[in-house]
């Protein structure tokens, strides 16, 4: 009986001093004086080979302060000097067919209102590199998100910049662009050498517009529309307009560690549509301001042609009757048109010999030369073309005051 009070209370003690060292092994971890052998694998050492916990032993929550550096003597927070892997921080959300937005990382920088980066990265080739892998889903992916808020000032959902290079784009899509409206710097204040356009009309006639088609195939990473396309040929704009064609750079495309190209940087020649714009304004205004002066001028050959035909009292019904009157005839002049000399046919009756007479007029139906019947019957006039200005005329047979006949007469030289 005394044995198996003795077994009993050595088992309490076994039990107790088992309990006191678990305690000091779990919950006094910074008891690494006299570690006991739980937590003798939590002291540090030198050659980075010890871990704490497991892939299949975890802790349930990890509570820490102030900084924490993985190989470097942090300076932040959280620092990470990383030369030995791929990836410094690699976050996974796992594909649980949840309809839920699971976030990879979520920062919120927002010290004071205009204050504060969200995110801030610097890389070498890359500095932020978004992809949407949104397998079947019929709504819309997209590889970058940018959106800007607030109630005053200036808001850039998207801002870009490049400088330095050889070739400069501060956006370069490939693809197809779309947005809701384009604008382009344009203020007086940041232009100099102001000058107005001359000859657009001449120089737009020299392009020569085209259907074409691109080689997609043969550029089949350069996101280039099928089917027909309509445009200009750069170096043909070039030999019109060399300010509006640009020589750009495709930007080549490596496999995993850059250690393969997929597709080489390639160079090429874009067009700036937009350039083309003012000319064609101002082309505009010029064929505007041709046909105004056509419209003009127009006008004046009616109202020349009205003054003529009031001058000369011309009418069919008027010509008839004077005709029926007096029997008088004009003939036609020939040749017509005449460079030297031209003869025109006449008939005057008896009975107004002496009172018949042939005007020559301008089309501005002012007399430049006339010339008196005198024989009667009929008869000719010679006519020198020397005498008179090239241009277009006017004769008429006048007998008695009246109008007889009217012809026109064209010299040249």
């Amino acid at each position: 009986m005394k044995a198996l009070k003795l077994f009993g209370a050595t088992c309490m003690l076994l039990i107790t001093i088992t309990q006191t060292a678990l305690s000091q092994a779990t919950r006094t971890l910074n008891n690494l004086i006299a570690p006991t052998a739980v937590n003798q694998h939590l002291l540090p050492d030198f050659g980075c080979t010890r871990d704490l916990g497991a892939y299949n032993r975890k802790w349930r929550n990890l509570y820490l302060c102030n900084r924490e550096g993985i190989n470097v003597n942090p300076a932040y927070p959280l620092d990470i000097y990383n030369v030995a892997n791929f990836t410094a921080v690699n976050v996974l959300n796992a594909n649980t067919g949840e309809t839920v937005d699971r976030r990879g990382i979520t920062s919120y920088s927002h010290v004071n209102d205009g204050w504060g980066y969200g995110l801030l990265a610097t890389g070498g080739y890359i500095g932020v590199y978004g992809t949407s892998d949104a397998g079947a889903y019929s709504g819309g992916g997209f590889g970058v998100y940018g959106y800007a808020s607030g109630s005053t000032g200036s808001r850039y959902g998207v801002y870009g910049s490049a400088s330095g290079g050889t070739f400069n784009a501060a956006g370069y899509f490939n693809g197809d662009v779309w947005a809701v409206t384009y604008n382009y710097i344009s203020d007086r204040k940041v232009k100099t050498n102001i000058a107005p356009l001359k000859n657009s009309l001449e120089q737009l006639m020299k392009l020569k517009p085209s259907s074409y088609e691109f080689k997609t195939d043969q550029y089949q990473n350069w996101g280039l529309s099928k089917g027909r396309q309509m445009g200009l040929i750069a170096d043909e704009v070039k030999k019109v307009f060399p300010e509006l064609v640009k020589e750009a750079v495709h930007p080549a495309e490596y496999g995993k560690d850059k250690t393969e190209v997929l597709h080489p940087a390639e160079k090429y020649e874009g067009i700036n549509y937009m350039g083309l714009v003012p000319v064609m304004i101002d082309a505009m205004q010029e064929q505007q301001k041709t046909i105004e002066a056509v419209k003009a001028e127009n006008q004046e050959l009616k109202s020349r042609l009205n003054a003529i035909e009031q001058a000369l009292n011309i009418s069919s019904q008027q010509s008839a009757t004077a005709a029926r009157l007096t029997n008088a005839y004009l003939g036609k002049a020939v040749p017509n048109p005449a460079n030297q000399q031209t003869v025109i046919d006449y008939y005057v009756p008896q009975q107004t010999a002496g009172r018949a007479v042939i005007n020559i007029t301008n089309m501005n139906g002012q007399v430049v030369k006339s010339i008196p019947l005198t024989s009667q019957g009929k008869g000719q006039i010679a006519l020198d073309a020397a005498q008179l200005t090239t241009g277009t005329y006017n004769y008429a047979l006048i007998v008695n005051g009246q109008l007889i006949d009217a012809k026109k007469l064209i010299l040249t030289r």
